[in-house]
């Protein structure tokens, strides 16, 4: 730092943050979830994240094939001609 620069002010005080806490950890996994980056995963959950993106996917495709469908269908219409 040079001496011609300006000295800024410090960051405000903050109080103390509470210590982190450790992940969640599961003793046993039967089936009902599982333990993956810290945190319980539930088999349940993954089957309805997989059928929300597999409809979701159907409903994208459908909405971009309805719109060529649109595009060609402008493009077939004679112009009418001013």
């Amino acid at each position: 730092m040079s001496p011609d620069e300006p000295i800024l002010p410090g960051p405000p005080p903050y109080p103390h943050a509470p210590p982190p806490r450790p992940p969640l950890q599961a003793a046993e996994t039967d089936g009902a979830g599982a333990v993956g980056q810290g945190r319980i995963v539930s088999d349940r959950s993954d089957v309805v994240r997989r059928q929300r993106l597999r409809r979701n996917r159907l409903l994208a495709t459908a909405m971009l094939t309805g719109m060529g469908v649109v595009f060609v269908a402008t493009r077939m219409v004679p112009e009418p001609g001013f």
